[in-house]
């Protein structure tokens, strides 16, 4: 009991690592997200409900979001490979 006490402040607890890499998110995976979220709300000739325009929107954001990161990961894997 006492060791637990005693850890100090700058030890992180194991799960709390691990929340936080769960949380790490990628710069060009938020801007293709936030690109395709902005895209989604353009205006169409279909009316649409709220919740619908929001689910539309989130799963726009998460499609760009994933383009992203691939993007990210082949232009480190491919382009940037090279050059070293």
């Amino acid at each position: 009991m006492t060791a637990v006490l005693e850890r100090s402040r700058d030890e992180k607890h194991p799960a709390v690592l691990w929340a936080w890499r769960l949380l790490r998110l990628d710069f060009t995976g938020i801007a293709f997200a936030a690109l395709f979220f902005c895209l989604s709300l353009t205006p169409s000739l279909l009316p649409r409900d709220w919740l619908f325009a929001g689910l539309i929107g989130g799963i726009n954001a998460a499609i760009g979001y994933g383009i992203g990161v691939f993007v990210v990961k082949m232009v480190g894997r491919f382009v940037l490979a090279g050059r070293g």
